[in-house]
């Protein structure tokens, strides 16, 4: 029964999620997001494994982007740092387990652009250039999977955006071009992906 429950909780905060943010109603899982970190919260140690760690991130992911999409920026930064640490803290004993380093990678991406939203352009640039890395890494050995190379291509993209808003014109559009090069690759590889 808790997994059954763990399993629609990262459904809801995924899956759900995801579906929710274009068309304006991420704020709808602010309550189940809330619900979640208190169930984790209160979880025995003993019970905690992998899984739950994961989605406990996902649970911060969840409240980090209601938070961001309500404009309160420290505080969503504040869900993505701890999601981030969580798969950090995840990574030092499962360094070969390429889910939790594309979230790692997401979550830098998610601290990043609240870093740029509240001006610090130099903090978010290097938040931008550590995901493009990460995920670089992560594509080299999953180069079949589509969500991740739309990662990687994303990051990119904002890495060079934050470049030209810096004024760092040449490396900007070195960038830029990369981007376009990977989301051109990803629209030969899986046209009727790009829309997801």
């Amino acid at each position: 029964a808790r997994r059954d429950a763990e399993d629609l909780l990262n459904f809801m905060l995924r899956d759900l999620g995801q579906n929710l943010e274009p068309i304006g109603k991420l704020g709808l899982l602010e309550g189940v997001s809330q619900k979640a970190l208190s169930y984790f919260a209160t979880l025995p140690a003993e019970l905690a494994t992998d899984e739950t760690r994961t989605q406990q991130a996902l649970a911060l992911d969840a409240v980090g982007d209601v938070l961001y999409a309500e404009g309160k920026l420290d505080k969503s930064n504040e869900a993505y740092e701890k999601a981030f640490a969580i798969r950090k803290e995840f990574a030092k004993s499962h360094p070969t387990e390429l889910e939790n380093t594309a979230g790692l990678a997401t979550s830098r991406m998610r601290i990043a652009r609240g870093l740029r939203s509240t001006g610090n352009e130099a903090a978010a640039r290097d938040g931008f250039r550590e995901a493009q890395s990460i995920l670089e890494t992560v594509v080299a050995r999953a180069p079949s999977n589509v969500e991740w190379r739309h990662e990687y291509a994303s990051a990119t993209s904002r890495y060079g955006e934050v470049l030209l808003a810096m004024g760092e014109i040449e490396p900007a559009l070195a960038q830029l071009r990369r981007s376009l090069q990977s989301f051109s690759d990803l629209a030969a590889m899986a046209p009727a992906d790009l829309d997801k």
